[in-house]
């Protein structure tokens, strides 16, 4: 019986010794929060000095054991903010408790816009015209990717095309039918190339020519008659 005590107690010895150095190490803890408030998961939460470093849960919680007493930094960090970091104090056998929130990475954006002088001129036209009138402008045309004017045309309000193998060629207003709209270049009547048709085909005109596209949706009386 002597024997096999002497064989177990120095065991039982080193277990003790293990467990009261695990025991003496301390521990940081904490919850790794965004800018809204909420809880980020999957932030790193690393000590660089020692190595050590964890990932946040679901309700953005870390903790770092094994930590001897002393002064660390710990940084955390999350895809789409900027890193942060903390000076802590860990004592043996103590759980230190620091919490990281991230902030916008911009507070306030502020755009200044110039608004062009064809611009301001198409919006004053509209403004002033005695019937329902609207205006776009050169420099509103060469912001979309369109070839000719049927296709400019069409992102005017209550303008419509019918097309003709995909591309954009008479254009309506309202429903009505093409054939019914006279369409003038500098105030001349443009005929109709097109024996069965009364209709202007557009798409023959490069939208690069244009100084100003205008559709008159009302009648005025310097309008022809055009019967």
């Amino acid at each position: 019986m002597e024997m096999q005590v002497r064989r177990v107690t120095p065991f039982v010895v080193i277990g003790l010794l293990w467990g009261l150095s695990a025991w003496a190490d301390g521990r940081v803890e904490g919850q790794v929060a965004g800018d809204d408030g909420g809880y980020l998961e999957g932030a790193l939460v690393r000590l660089p000095e020692l190595k050590l470093e964890a990932v946040t849960s679901a309700d953005g919680g870390y903790a770092i054991g094994g930590i001897p007493a002393g002064s660390y930094e710990v940084t955390v960090s999350y895809i789409g903010y900027p890193p942060r970091s903390a000076r802590i104090d860990v004592r043996d056998g103590e759980t230190t408790r620091q919490k990281f929130a991230f902030s916008e990475l911009i507070e306030e954006v502020v755009v200044y816009g110039e608004q062009t002088a064809s611009t301001a001129s198409a919006l004053n036209q509209q403004r002033a015209a005695d019937g329902i009138v609207s205006v776009v402008s050169a420099t509103d045309i060469g912001q979309f990717p369109d070839q000719n004017v049927s296709e400019a045309l069409q992102r005017v309000s209550g303008v419509f095309l019918e097309r003709d193998q995909g591309e954009g060629r008479f254009v309506g207003i309202g429903g009505i039918d093409p054939n019914l709209f006279v369409t003038t270049i500098t105030g001349v009547n443009v005929p109709a190339p097109e024996n069965d048709k009364r209709s202007v085909a557009l798409d023959v005109i490069p939208s690069e020519l244009l100084s100003a596209l205008e559709v008159s949706k009302s009648i005025t009386p310097d309008m022809d008659g055009d019967g």
